[in-house]
């Protein structure tokens, strides 16, 4: 594999675990609000709103290849 893939999916694999808390391959909305509270990105309802512009699906949840998309 080419090294720059490599390290790409090397972070994107480290940044889906920063917001998969419960450790099961899927990021919960709940997850997701909450880290995005801990850093500072927003207020509760700016954070819902980009939560919901980019959950284009509706799911609940998101899994590592949601998250890379």
């Amino acid at each position: 594999m080419h090294r720059y893939m490599f390290e790409r999916n090397e972070n994107l694999y480290a940044a889906f675990q920063y917001f998969d808390k419960g450790g099961n391959m899927y990021i919960t909305r709940d997850e997701l609000e909450t880290t995005m509270k801990e850093n500072g990105m927003g207020d509760k309802a700016t954070i819902r709103e980009i939560i919901s512009k980019v959950d284009t699906d509706k799911m609940v949840e998101s899994t590592m290849t949601n998250f890379v998309q």
